[in-house]
């Protein structure tokens, strides 16, 4: 497997992109990357949907070649082929409104699996690779456990579909600043407010959009999960000093 940094993944992602926006039907919306339209037009992937697992833990599968794997529609096991240009993904995102932003990653996570095997076939898909299924799991209490080739998907995902010059574009349409100094939805709600507004534009989560901008160096701190916390902080601050 090629060891990439972010560097090389940052620039991969913006070869793709460049070609995503050749695509005549990539033009409908500038202002975001349709998941759909990157893997079924570009990558000459096909989507289908059904419960991969149980307890719907498992949110994506695909193979380099042909695999069988285990689905779960109404309740009973059965096997389901994997040809090698097929995306699985689970269902109950498909049909959940608020998981759209985890649908889409979901869906370009799986796409980034094949991009790394197109542009290095023989590392990613040689010898017994070809024959695995490649299992995009939701993360257990927040944490989710990596494997290099895993974390190397994950940040290709994440700046594929959101590239920086979108992210940017995107920030000034809404009216952000250049930089978000604190993302806080009850102490920064004006801001807060721009934010979200601009995660439902580009149809990704708020969490993976601030991980995004953090890494972008366009957001400095965010209590998305616990906006008390900056509170808290400025206390101990006061106290400290």
């Amino acid at each position: 497997m090629r060891y990439l940094s972010k560097w090389d993944l940052e620039q991969l992602a913006r070869r793709v992109s460049s070609a995503y926006q050749k695509l005549p039907d990539a033009k409908a919306n500038p202002r975001r990357i349709n998941p759909d339209i990157l893997l079924e037009q570009l990558l000459k992937l096909e989507i289908d949907y059904r419960h991969l697992s149980r307890d719907r833990t498992i949110l994506g599968l695909t193979a380099y070649d042909d695999v069988g794997v285990e689905v779960y529609d109404g309740g009973a096991e059965e096997m389901y082929f994997l040809d090698g240009k097929t995306v699985l993904i689970e269902q109950d995102l498909r049909d959940a409104p608020d998981k759209v932003g985890r649908l889409n990653f979901t869906k370009v996570h799986e796409g980034c699996h094949h991009i790394l095997n197109m542009v290095f076939p023989g590392e990613y898909s040689g010898g017994t690779n070809a024959r695995r299924a490649l299992c995009y799991r939701l993360p257990q209490h927040g944490i989710r456990t990596r494997n290099w080739e895993e974390w190397q998907v994950d940040n290709l995902c994440s700046a594929i579909l959101m590239p920086a010059q979108l992210v940017r574009k995107n920030m000034a349409v809404v009216g952000l600043p250049e930089k978000i100094d604190i993302l806080n939805r009850i102490y920064r709600k004006e801001t807060y407010l721009k934010f979200e507004e601009m995660s439902s534009v580009m149809g990704v989560s708020k969490q993976a959009l601030a991980i995004r901008m953090r890494s972008l160096g366009l957001l400095e701190k965010e209590y998305l999960s616990n906006p008390h916390e900056m509170l808290n902080v400025y206390v101990e601050e006061d106290y400290d000093g």
